[in-house]
């Protein structure tokens, strides 16, 4: 099977959550996003703005733009079919690169599911390198190209 996962590189959360998301490549999903939201979000690992505003109005648009139910389109843990995924065109490399892959996933047609996940306090020595109002405007401007034009023109 010629799958990937990828993860952004902290210790919020746990590789064992995979495994359910590897199931779901196997069972012919093209791609497999986690969800916090549908999962645990463990007391402090997500600032309260983000959780309650940020996040959720970021995933009710970009699935009013794309049609898409994900719950939680910016959860970095996912699993995809390489060859799927890397077909539909992705042209962004910053935050909203995540919206971008959910986006043209659905427009393209893949098949896509969801698994719970836990979300763990970051043991990073370091702030996040989430700029949230900076990132969440340029998320906003991407989904909506995307929407429109079928892909992203914007590059963070």
């Amino acid at each position: 099977m010629n799958t990937s996962s990828w993860e952004t590189a902290t210790t919020a959360t746990i590789f064992d959550e995979a495994y359910p998301m590897l199931q779901k490549l196997e069972e012919g999903y093209d791609v497999c996003m986690g969800s916090r939201i549908k999962g645990t979000i463990m007391p402090g690992s997500m600032p309260k703005l983000n959780r309650f505003i940020g996040n959720p109005v970021l995933t009710f648009m970009a699935g009013f733009f794309s049609g898409s139910t994900t719950s939680d389109f910016h959860c970095g843990m996912r699993g995809f079919r390489r060859d799927k995924v890397f077909g539909i065109g992705l042209v962004t490399t910053g935050m909203e690169w995540a919206s971008e892959m959910v986006i043209k996933s659905k427009l393209n047609g893949l098949r896509m599911t969801e698994v719970a996940i836990t979300l763990h306090k970051d043991g990073r020595d370091r702030p996040p390198h989430l700029r949230r109002w900076r990132d969440g405007c340029v998320i906003f401007v991407s989904c909506s190209c995307t929407h429109r034009l079928g892909y992203s023109s914007i590059q963070a």
